[in-house]
């Protein structure tokens, strides 16, 4: 990757960081800290991390200078929550949808698989500039504490989607290698980032650009078949006796509880 100085033409068109003219006494601590999150994140999107500077930050925000640092503490924070919050918002939301399908019978990996991406790819696409500042700060030498503060906010978010994740394993264990987990989750979230948000250099153009339904649905098909589909083609099957193993080694660190582990064992054989 190039460097400062070549990442316009990397990026493609962004928004410019939003005008909010409005006194911050009209608004609460919550709208403030919104509006500076909005600010800076399309500020970094398109000046990088060092082109950038808290007073800019602040006036596109409609507010001061000092409130940046009563709400955040420092440029490096605010950096963190402009790139790493979006993805936690996601996480919050998609919890609840997690835990609504999990008591539903009707719901296949193939169905929670494609919920799954439609929602990461709206919510990535409506934070866009945040995604962009992300990709930004790799060719800023001087964002790396930034960076780094980021990177550890958005670790633990593959964390907890891990976590997430495995409570559906548990439900049916022979549905996918829970081994595979953490990868499979980072490469979809890599694939849906990078059609979100740089669409311009990875999509088709003209007659041959999909339509948004077409492109989520090859995005599903793709990760269905390439990590969840364990009989394709050229992927190993989990045998019985792996996964029997797999959820007795949960069991005995206490990641499942005795009736969780019987329920599990009972589909492993059933299957």
């Amino acid at each position: 990757m190039g460097g400062v100085k070549d990442m316009a033409a990397y990026r493609g068109p962004v928004d410019q960081a939003p005008s909010l003219p409005t006194r911050e006494g009209r608004r609460g601590t919550r709208e403030v800290r919104h509006a500076l999150i909005e600010a800076a994140a399309g500020l970094f999107a398109t000046k990088g991390y060092s082109g950038t500077g808290t007073k800019e930050i602040a006036t596109a925000a409609g507010t001061s200078e000092t409130t940046i640092y009563r709400q955040f503490g420092s440029k490096s924070e605010l950096f963190s929550a402009a790139v790493a919050e979006p993805f936690d918002d996601f996480l919050t939301e998609y919890e609840q949808f997690f835990s609504q399908a999990m008591q539903r019978e009707d719901w296949t990996d193939q169905v929670i698989t494609e919920r799954s991406i439609e929602r990461l790819y709206h919510h990535l696409r409506a934070q866009r500039n945040s995604v962009l500042a992300m990709i930004y700060v790799h060719a800023d030498p001087s964002a790396a504490e930034a960076a780094e503060r980021a990177r550890e906010r958005i670790e633990a978010f593959f964390t907890a989607l891990h976590e997430i994740g495995l409570r559906r394993w548990r439900h049916e264990p022979q549905s996918i290698d829970a081994d595979r987990l953490p990868l499979i989750h980072r490469f979809l979230v890599a694939i849906v980032l990078t059609m979100a948000a740089l669409d311009s250099w990875f999509m088709p153009s003209g007659e041959n650009r999909p339509d948004e339904a077409t492109l989520l649905n090859a995005i599903t098909s793709f990760v269905l078949r390439g990590t969840i589909d364990q009989s394709h083609k050229g992927v190993r099957a989990v045998s019985v006796v792996d996964q029997l193993e797999r959820l007795t080694a949960l069991h005995s660190a206490g990641a499942l509880t005795d009736e969780e582990f019987t329920v599990a064992k009972t589909r492993v054989l059933n299957s």
